[in-house]
Order: structure tokens, then C-alpha cells, then sequence
């Protein structure tokens, strides 16, 4: 399990003792991740905007009882996994893959077209994964976590983690073999 690195121990500090501008620094520090993992999980940018409000709305009440089992980060990755997983419950269909979403500087229309078919066929490949499969490969191979970060954020060994993630790859690898020729 992770623990605490020195910035967080200082954030944490200045927060309990009262620092007026503490929560604000980890607001600022950590925000740009929530909004991220919120919109790869949801796929709506006005969910993800919901969800973060959430998840620092609940830091804010919950921040003084944080007893630092984890890092930080990790509490906060988890929280955001969780508020994320409400709003998917509540909704019909899977969220959208975002890591495709990365603009070229220039527009080229027919690629525009590639990629969003392109975003088509993940997200119907995605929704073929199963919900720990699914966090598992978006924290690995968006975020960049290690597999103990994974394993800390969703509560599994590091041993199920690795399995999530490569059951994930190959269910993902066969869906979008016949249209794209990935081997």
C-alpha cells in the first residue's frame, strides 16, 4: 500500500491545522486528474464536471478524518472511481475512451472521419469488457498507474489487476482486429 509522499504529508498538514489557502492547493493540485478520470469513465464533459464537484465536496467533509493508509492520490483516484460508477449506473449506455480524443494542431477532415469511427469501434469494444476490466485498463493505460496504485484504488491484490488488464487487452485486441488489422 502506498503511503504518503512529502507533499501530500504538507498539504494534509496545512489542512488540518487550518491553512486558509490549503484546501485550495489540493484543489489545485489534483483537480485536473479527477476531471480526467471522471470524463474517461463517463464520456460527458458536463458528468465529469458534476462528478468532480462531488468528489471535492466530499474531500472537503471527509478531509480531516483521512488517516493516510494510502496516499492521497490514491484516496482521491478511488473516490472518483466510485462517484464515476454512480453516474454509469444510472445511465443506459458505456462512456467513451477519450484517449483518441487528442486533436492534431491541424484539422484534416478525412482523419477527423478516421477517428471518430475509430472512437465508434473502441467504445463498442469497451463496452464488451467487464466494469473491473474496464477501470483496470483506463487507470493502466490512460492515467499511466503502476499496478499497485490499481490495486489500492479498486481494493484487488496486484495479481488480479495484472489478469484485469490483460483480459481486457486481449477482449479488446479481438474485437478490433477485424477492422483495424491489430495483431
Amino acid at each position: 500500500m502506498a503511503s504518503l509522499n512529502k507533499k501530500e504529508k504538507k498539504l494534509l498538514t496545512a489542512y488540518k491545522n487550518g491553512g486558509p489557502s490549503a484546501f485550495e492547493a489540493i484543489f489545485a493540485e489534483y483537480r485536473e486528474l479527477v476531471f480526467r478520470v471522471a470524463y474517461s469513465l463517463t464520456g460527458e464533459r458536463e458528468a465529469a464536471l458534476d462528478i468532480s464537484q462531488e468528489v471535492f465536496l466530499r474531500l472537503y467533509k471527509h478531509l480531516k478524518s483521512f488517516k493516510g493508509q494510502s496516499s492521497l492520490r490514491t484516496w482521491i483516484y478511488r473516490i472518483t472511481l466510485n462517484r464515476a460508477l454512480s453516474h454509469l449506473k444510472k445511465r443506459t449506455f458505456l462512456p467513451l475512451f477519450d484517449f483518441l480524443r487528442q486533436r492534431p494542431s491541424q484539422v484534416d477532415p478525412l482523419r477527423e472521419a478516421e477517428r471518430s469511427e475509430a472512437e465508434e469501434h473502441l467504445q463498442k469494444a469497451l463496452s464488451y469488457l467487464s466494469r473491473q476490466q474496464k477501470q483496470a485498463f483506463i487507470l493502466k493505460n490512460q492515467e499511466g498507474l503502476r499496478y499497485s496504485e490499481i490495486a489500492d484504488i479498486l481494493g484487488i491484490k496486484t495479481g488480479t489487476v495484472k489478469a484485469l488488464i490483460y483480459q481486457a487487452s486481449n477482449k479488446l485486441r479481438k474485437r478490433l482486429k477485424k477492422k483495424y488489422g491489430i495483431r
